[in-house]
């Protein structure tokens, strides 16, 4: 596919330039674009993607392949795509095809005063913005009856509806933990840096991009409603969302 010839970095006859091609390719491949299908009793409109014709043993080679390929990609220019290509993937998969996403970049090692870590913690986290910034807004599905009592709409309407309350409380829960993650790692940065410490400058970057991650975080659970997801799960993050929130306005000052 078109990330083995990303991958091939150090192939002789290999040039950037198809490399960086190839990486737009399969960052295309995992676009969108919504499609009008209509039927005898439902008007449906749906996401029509390359990515839904790819086998489920493809989709998981990509998804096994594509963060250690990030991770050690040295041309900014591909190294973009790959990460626009990780958020498409997510957009379709996150959270029920693929949890450990997240996790996965959040868990990336953020040492200020070494810059491989550095680099690579700053790269996570770039990603992960990128990956939020696509779950906002995104919509599975839009079905309208055209016909009055039908039933087979109703009975699809139900279980479509059980189906993304499902994979909704999924997003909200890991995005809580995630939450819950940076939210401590930004305390710690941006202490660091408004004190002036060794590496300030750094804790700074990581501060900076951190609370970037942390608006996105808290823009899609936004957008769930106030009512949504499970009482247990918005009792674990509300109190710090509000220290968050008391925290950000404190430094402001």
């Amino acid at each position: 596919g078109m990330l083995d010839v990303v991958a091939l970095r150090d192939a002789q006859g290999i040039e950037p330039q198809l490399r960086l091609m190839a990486a737009v390719v399969a960052k295309n491949m995992c676009g969108c674009s919504w499609e009008r299908v209509q039927s005898s009793n439902a008007r449906k409109y749906q996401e029509q993607t390359d990515w839904s014709r790819v086998s489920e043993d493809e989709k998981e080679r990509i998804k096994a392949q594509i963060l250690p390929l990030l991770f050690s990609e040295p041309l900014e220019q591909v190294s973009l795509q790959i990460i626009l290509i990780v958020a498409s993937i997510a957009r379709h998969e996150f959270p029920i095809g693929w949890p450990e996403l997240v996790t996965s970049l959040i868990s990336v090692p953020d040492i200020a005063t070494d810059i491989d870590s550095l680099s690579r913690r700053l790269l996570a986290l770039r990603t992960l913005k990128h990956v939020l910034a696509a779950l906002k807004g995104r919509k599975k599905f839009l079905a309208l009856s055209a016909e009055r009592g039908g039933s087979a709409v109703k009975s699809e309407l139900e279980s479509l509806s059980e189906k993304v309350k499902v994979e909704r409380d999924a997003l909200l829960k890991l995005l809580g933990s995630c939450f819950l993650v940076l939210y401590e790692s930004w305390r710690v940065w941006s202490s660091s840096f408004l004190e002036g410490a060794a590496g300030w400058a750094n804790a700074g970057r990581l501060a900076n991009r951190t609370l970037s991650c942390i608006r996105q975080i808290l823009y899609v659970i936004g957008e769930m409603g106030p009512a949504f997801g499970s009482a247990d799960i918005q009792s674990d993050i509300r109190p710090k969302v509000l220290e968050f929130y008391a925290s950000s306005c404190s430094q402001a000052s």
